[in-house]
């Protein structure tokens, strides 16, 4: 039991990250890039199924 015990509490510290906007360490399971990846992918599917509204007034406001 403590063996399995140190193995899991070496794979929580190895999740860890730190956030670079709160500065505070984190559980993470996916990497900063794999982040990045999912974000582009989530924007690519938006922009093909949503229309940007053509108004700049109303962009600047939603940004």
């Amino acid at each position: 039991m403590p063996r399995y015990l140190s193995s899991a509490t070496v794979l929580l510290l190895a999740a860890c990250a730190v956030n670079p906007a709160t500065g505070r360490k984190e559980f993470s399971l996916v990497s900063e890039s794999q982040e990045i990846a999912i974000g582009r992918q989530g924007a690519e599917e938006t922009l093909r199924t949503l229309q940007l509204v053509p108004d700049s007034a109303v962009q600047q406001y939603v940004r």
